[in-house]
């Protein structure tokens, strides 16, 4: 039987010690690999921050709204009591 037989001993510029893909390439896929996912990944997180935002901004418009009719109809109702007390004082100035 025979024995098996070591490895050639590796000398530059030999075809096996280049590989199929060099290593620096490998590296930039894993890269842009990595970067593609980060940036969708901040996509879907400002997509979700500008609907948040969107649904907070809505929120705060209604309110305003709702602020603005109160302030309103206290308005009318300080009017209608202004008008009702001047009633009455001219009322109990012509029977005293």
């Amino acid at each position: 039987m025979s024995e098996p037989t070591a490895a050639p001993p590796y000398e530059p510029g030999s075809q096996a010690a280049v590989p199929d893909e060099p290593e620096p390439e490998l590296q930039a896929d894993r890269i842009l690999a990595g970067g593609d996912r980060r940036d969708d990944e901040l996509r879907r997180r400002e997509a979700k921050l500008e609907a948040a935002f969107g649904v907070r901004e809505d929120r705060i418009e209604q309110r305003e709204g709702d602020l603005a009719d109160a302030q309103a109809k206290l308005e009318r109702r300080e009017q209608e009591l202004n008008t009702y007390v001047t009633r009455l004082q001219a009322e109990f100035s012509r029977r005293a």
